[in-house]
């Protein structure tokens, strides 16, 4: 099996369907909201790659697609762009989403912020203000494009979520381990131009 999720799925699939199949076998069991619901756990996973996020009750949780929405606006990454100049700081997001995926993301959303900062510095900004304040004045002055700060906002903004206790899932920490050397290494690319 290709998609390394597809046995967690058919399990998840199956368990719901045989659930119900035992309801459905004797009548006395009549559909209710509990055969409902096991009916959404059968098609829920299904879904998940045309769906952003399922809100259920207890918590929000930030999916991948918001993640991946994030780094597609950051218009200068690329497949191939510029890699984070220390194998320690990529060693540290990967420990990081190893412990804990939050954690992953907390820490590239810190990353992010100070080199936003840096950036701002070694233009002549003083980066005293709220990053948004900072953000914009950077793209006034042309350092970064406004889609790119749109991404990198988002990212932020993402990292602020798992701060506060926000769901963060699997997929979204391999994201970051993924492509936060990448952004970075955008960022760090700037500042030594």
């Amino acid at each position: 099996m290709k998609d390394p999720l597809i046995r967690q799925k058919l399990t998840m699939s199956a368990f719901a369907l045989s659930v119900l199949a035992v309801r459905m076998v004797w009548p006395s069991l009549q559909i209710d909201m509990v055969s409902i619901g096991l009916i959404v756990l059968v098609i829920l996973p299904w879904l998940s790659t045309l769906i952003k996020s399922a809100e259920l009750p207890g918590g929000v949780k930030i999916e991948f697609q918001d993640f991946k929405t994030a780094i597609d606006k950051v218009a200068d990454v690329e497949p191939t762009g510029a890699r984070l100049s220390t194998a320690a700081a990529e060693k540290a997001f990967q420990s990081s989403a190893e412990l804990d995926p939050a954690l992953a993301l907390v820490s590239l959303r810190i990353e992010i912020e100070q080199r936003l900062r840096k950036l701002a510095k070694k233009v002549g900004i003083i980066p005293r203000g709220s990053l948004i304040q900072v953000t914009r004045q950077l793209h006034e002055r042309g350092v970064v494009n406004e889609k790119s700060i749109g991404g990198l906002l988002e990212l932020v903004d993402l990292g602020n979520q798992a701060a506060h206790g926000v769901s963060v899932s699997q997929d979204v920490a391999n994201s970051a381990v993924e492509y936060g050397p990448r952004i970075l290494g955008m960022l760090d690319k700037k500042l030594l131009e």
